[in-house]
């Protein structure tokens, strides 16, 4: 978040509560909120479709905060514990029909030597908790774990990412993104001075939970951050129905002549597309990057892209569908 104002003093919450009800976010967690507990309560009456459960006593420094969308969340019931101090949240949702959200949202230091300590001082006040139940693990790590997260690509040192493996193994926490993702490049910060991108911003769910989680993205925050936003989708357990569900490709239509033709020209263009805006923001610096990724990001032409797929898909399949019940009907004359 990097504090309540943009450049132009103007407050970045009535746009966060907006992106929120557009994108049907429930609950968003953020770092550098930079709210005590005055401006905390001002920033909650000025914005009256959230509630944000805040971290933090400094207005010019550090603070993770849960914001959660008061009109999707209902009458739903909560509850926030502070574990480290501006560093560390837990919030504990209950959704109903036995179903429950436990997440732990983070803020790890810049610094390499107060990353052990954080991860370090997080498994001890973690292991303090007896009730944990299926807990998410999500935040601004400020490393990652897989040097495919970073551009230029490079390994983070072993000594931060060996001491997380350990935290991770003894929760069972699986990058969800990255284990549906295996081998794409795609990062949710962009080092403005430096051209680096990484992601560093991610969601950590137990090995059980994550079979109930899907549509992983990274989109846009629409300049309210310099970070974009992890995003993904959980289903209530044992939910016998939710409305047409989610939609998945049929895997008779990945060998449909038709529809690969289409597909590979759709993908081309994406590449080239992307290729080519990855260029251009690396020739950029400072205000003149950001406005350009506003008007253009990799992540935007890649979610345009598997639109257009979908598409074709579902008007391909249906084309199918079609010449297969008039062949059908041919044969059966025939006879």
């Amino acid at each position: 978040m990097h504090g309540k104002n943009d450049k132009k003093g103007k407050s970045k919450w009535g746009n966060l509560t907006t992106l929120m009800r557009k994108n049907r976010i429930a609950i968003l967690g953020i770092q550098e909120s930079r709210l005590n507990e005055n401006e905390t309560e001002k920033t909650g009456k000025a914005n009256p479709k959230i509630v944000i459960e805040n971290n933090g006593v400094a207005t010019n420094k550090e603070g993770v905060a849960f914001v959660i969308n008061k009109d999707m969340m209902g009458d739903r019931k909560w509850i926030h514990t502070r574990i480290i101090e501006g560093r560390a949240s837990r919030l504990q949702v209950d959704m109903g029909e036995e179903n429950a959200l436990d997440i732990i949202l983070v803020y790890v230091p810049n610094i390499d030597s107060e990353k052990i300590k954080f991860i370090k001082n997080i498994q001890k006040e973690l292991g303090k908790l007896k009730d944990l139940t299926e807990p998410i693990l999500m935040g601004d790590f400020n490393f990652v774990e897989n040097e495919l997260d970073r551009f230029p690509h490079h390994k983070d040192k072993t000594g931060i990412t060996d001491e997380f493996e350990k935290l991770r193994k003894k929760y069972k926490w699986i990058d969800g993104w990255r284990i549906h993702n295996p081998t794409e490049k795609n990062f949710s910060y962009f080092q403005t001075t430096s051209g680096s991108m990484s992601r560093i911003d991610r969601i950590y769910l137990t090995q059980e939970l994550y079979t109930y989680a899907y549509n992983w993205e990274i989109t846009t925050s629409a300049n309210i951050s310099d970070h974009d936003i992890v995003y993904v989708e959980i289903l209530k357990k044992q939910l016998p129905y939710m409305g047409k569900g989610m939609w998945r490709m049929n895997e008779n239509i990945l060998e449909y002549e038709p529809f690969k033709k289409k597909a590979r020209k759709i993908l081309k263009e994406a590449e080239k597309a992307i290729t080519e805006c990855t260029k251009k923001l690396a020739k950029l610096n400072g205000q003149n990057k950001i406005d350009a990724r506003k008007e253009q990001n990799p992540q935007e032409i890649w979610k345009e892209t598997k639109t257009k797929l979908r598409e074709e898909a579902q008007k391909e399949a249906k084309n199918r569908n079609t010449n297969l019940k008039k062949e059908r009907t041919k044969l059966e004359k025939d006879l």
